[in-house]
């Protein structure tokens, strides 16, 4: 996506955030869920849910950024990618998808209490009703959930995340991170990382090699089981252009 497009969209997404009301949208999410399955998650073996909200400062009024350690990623982000994400027409009108992904992001940053309740509530259901299933509580956006949400309270649910923040990979975490290299990174870094037995996810150009440098690599784009996959693997992905076209950062060239 090109900067203009982005600034243009971001506009008009601000412009929808200014014209809600937290009543409104807290009487929406008391009847509708905040989780939901979409196309990516329905490739997985579990049943997946996510929670979709808004990528790093996307429509924000305020300083609030939910993806601290985002870089080149941020024009090429999923988010502007897929036919019902963001735009409805070449006029650049917000999709349905975009606007409800805004609304609950919205709640969150203005009833945090009612958005924190309502999460807990659907997680609990899904640990009742599911002998196993699979939640993805980041699915466009990496934030930190382990300060909101006690995962052990939901032994049956397996949770997993892509994040850019190394502090959270940890041997012991309640979440199956999935570590997002961004251009930040130097080889040596993700090295050490797959030697530790942590996975990373590198965006790559052209045919998916079977290995890298020696580690092997899973097909990312064909499931999203990522809690399945072996220790100090690299997840592959194919660069997703996003709505507006390709811009060339270190991020879209991916790995040779």
């Amino acid at each position: 996506m090109k900067i203009t497009q982005y600034k243009i969209i971001n506009t008009r997404a601000k412009k929808y955030r200014r014209s809600l009301n937290v009543q409104d949208i807290r009487l929406e999410f008391t009847k509708d869920n905040l989780l939901n399955i979409n196309k990516k998650l329905e490739k997985s073996e579990l049943i997946n849910f996510g929670l979709e909200l808004t990528p790093f400062t996307f429509s924000q009024i305020t300083k609030v950024n939910n993806c601290e350690k985002a870089g080149s990623c941020v024009l090429n982000c999923i988010f502007f990618t897929g036919k019902s994400n963001l735009m409805k027409s070449k006029n650049l009108e917000l999709s349905t998808t975009t606007m409800k992904r805004i609304r609950k992001d919205f709640l969150l940053q203005n009833d945090k209490y009612f958005f924190i309740e309502k999460l807990k509530s659907e997680l609990f259901l899904l640990n009742a009703t599911y002998k196993t299933c699979a939640v993805r509580l980041n699915v466009v956006q990496d934030i930190e959930w382990t300060k909101l949400i006690n995962f052990k309270d939901y032994p049956s649910i397996i949770f997993y995340d892509y994040t850019k923040v190394k502090d959270r990979l940890k041997k012991n975490s309640p979440v199956k991170f999935t570590y997002s290299v961004s251009e930040k990174d130097s080889k040596q870094d993700i090295i050490n990382l797959l030697k530790k037995g942590f996975n990373v996810s590198m965006v790559f150009k052209g045919q998916l090699p079977k290995q890298w440098e020696g580690f092997n690599i899973i097909n990312g784009d064909i499931d999203d089981n990522r809690y399945k996959d072996k220790a100090g693997s690299v997840v592959a992905l194919k660069y997703k252009v996003p709505q507006g076209g390709r811009t060339d950062t270190e991020f879209s060239k991916g790995v040779e």
